[in-house]
C-alpha cells in the first residue's frame, strides 16, 4: 500500500479531535482518505515520542512513503497536519497553526520528527542526508 499523490488524505486523531501539539504525542493519529472512510492510516508512536510508523488500520499493511510525492493535509482545522514528501527519504512535515515544522527522516517505513525552525524558504527543497 502507498499514498496516491492524486487523492487527499486528512488526518484524524481518532481517541482526541483536538489539535496535537508538538511531538507529545501520546496518542495515536489516523489518516483517513476523503473518498474512502475505509481507508485509515494510524500513525502509532514507535516508544520514543519521536519515531513513528504509518499502517493502514483497514488492512494493516504499512504506508509505503518511499516510492510516491503526496502532499497529505487537512481541511478540517481541529485537524492541521500538512506533510509533504519531498524525495525518497525525506518528508516535511508542517503544522499551520502553531507555525512549526519538522523534518522527518525515512527509516524504512519510519519517520522520525525533529523541531524545524519555522518560515524556512527550503521546506520544498531540503535533502536527505542519507
Amino acid at each position: 500500500m502507498s499514498f496516491k499523490p492524486e487523492e487527499t488524505y486528512v488526518i484524524h486523531n481518532i481517541i482526541d479531535p483536538r489539535p496535537v501539539q508538538r511531538t507529545e504525542l501520546e496518542r495515536p493519529l489516523t489518516l483517513v482518505n476523503d473518498t474512502n472512510s475505509f481507508a485509515k492510516w494510524i500513525i502509532t508512536s514507535n516508544g520514543d515520542r519521536e519515531r513513528f510508523v504509518i499502517k493502514n488500520a483497514a488492512t494493516s499493511y504499512y504506508a509505503d512513503l518511499k516510492e510516491k510525492r503526496a502532499v497529505v493535509e487537512s481541511p478540517n482545522p481541529l485537524t492541521r497536519w500538512k506533510i509533504k514528501v519531498v524525495s525518497p527519504t525525506m518528508y516535511r512535515i508542517y503544522d499551520p497553526v502553531s507555525q512549526l515544522f519538522w523534518t522527518a527522516h525515512a527509516d524504512s517505513n519510519e519517520i522520525s520528527l525533529e523541531p524545524f525552525s519555522p518560515g524556512s524558504d527550503q521546506w520544498w527543497a531540503i535533502q536527505s542526508t542519507h
